[in-house]
C-alpha cells in the first residue's frame, strides 16, 4: 500500500489475510511458549520478541486504520482499540484454542471466511455514520 492509495475494505481484507496467516502459522504457536519461558532468564526478552513480531504487526494495523480514518472509511476515536477489535473479529476464540494446543491452525479457506466477515462486521460498526 502506497501512501497515496486510499484504504478500502479490500485493503483491510488483504492485510487481515497476511496478519491472520502469520498469527495462525503452526511454527509461530511454539514460539509463544518459548517467548513466555524466556522471562525467567531475562525479563526484557519476551517484550523484545513481541515488539519485533506481533507487536509490529499490530502497530502496522493501527497505522493502516489511521489512514482508513483519514480516508473516511472508518470513524473511531481510538485506532489502537479499533485494531484490537478487528484482530479479535479475524481470529476470535479459535486463536486461543490453537495456542493452547486444543485446536488445529485454521485452514486457508476458513481464514478467508473469518477475515472477510470480520472486516464486514467491523465496517458496519466503525464505518461512516457509525457512533463509536
Amino acid at each position: 500500500m502506497g501512501t497515496t492509495s486510499i484504504v478500502t475494505a479490500e485493503t483491510l481484507v488483504s492485510f487481515g489475510l497476511r496478519y491472520a496467516g502469520f498469527v495462525n502459522n503452526l511454527d509461530l504457536v511454539g514460539w509463544d511458549r518459548v517467548i513466555a519461558s524466556l522471562e525467567a532468564a531475562r525479563s526484557d526478552l519476551p517484550g523484545r520478541f513481541f515488539e519485533l513480531g506481533p507487536g509490529r504487526a499490530q502497530r502496522l494495523l493501527e497505522t493502516l486504520l489511521g489512514k482508513a480514518l483519514a480516508d473516511g472509511l472508518i470513524q473511531t476515536t481510538d485506532t489502537r482499540l479499533a485494531a484490537d477489535q478487528l484482530t479479535g473479529l479475524w481470529l476470535g476464540f479459535a486463536n486461543l484454542e490453537v495456542k493452547l494446543g486444543v485446536g488445529k491452525p485454521l485452514a486457508e479457506a476458513e481464514l478467508q471466511v473469518r477475515v472477510r466477515a470480520g472486516v464486514e462486521i467491523f465496517l458496519n460498526y466503525c464505518g461512516p455514520g457509525s457512533v463509536t
